[in-house]
This record gives structure tokens, C-alpha cells and sequence, in this order.
């Protein structure tokens, strides 16, 4: 069963850097894989119905594409100390 919620982006810094390889890595199963695991995020409507398209459809391709596009520069913006 699918749970959204709306929330704050909360990862540690393991997930981090498996995120950052993700991204640089184009891994579209692993993407959709780290997707599924519970993380949360700050989302719009519009971002949450995404999302909830994407796991029911297993959608690898926009999952990596999701993720670059929401994660990937909030991801950059802390590996550069610019986040803080």
C-alpha cells in the first residue's frame, strides 16, 4: 500500500551518497528501488501524484528522471555546504 505524505527531505548521510551515485549514475532501478524506501520529502500536489504514478507503474525511467530533477540539485546544494 502506497502512504503520502507531505513532509521534510530527511536523509542521513549514507543515503546521501548512495542518492549522489544514483544520480551520477543514471541507475534507473536503483532509483526506483530507493523511491520505494521510506524517505521523506517536501512535495507539491503535483510532485506527490507523480510519485504515486511512478511507483505504481514502476516506472524506472521517471523515477531516475524524478529523482534528478527534485533530488539531484538539493543533493548538490549540500555536498557543497550550500544547503546549510
Amino acid at each position: 500500500m502506497l502512504e503520502i505524505k507531505k513532509s521534510v527531505v530527511s536523509l542521513d548521510e549514507r543515503d546521501l551518497m548512495e542518492l549522489e551515485r544514483i544520480v551520477t549514475d543514471s541507475d534507473e532501478k536503483e532509483a526506483l528501488r530507493f523511491m520505494k524506501k521510506s524517505i521523506s520529502m517536501t512535495l507539491s500536489d503535483e510532485e506527490l501524484i507523480t510519485i504515486q504514478r511512478i511507483l505504481l507503474d514502476a516506472d524506472k525511467k521517471d523515477a531516475i528522471q524524478f529523482l534528478k530533477g527534485y533530488l539531484g540539485k538539493k543533493v548538490e546544494a549540500v555536498i557543497s555546504c550550500e544547503g546549510h
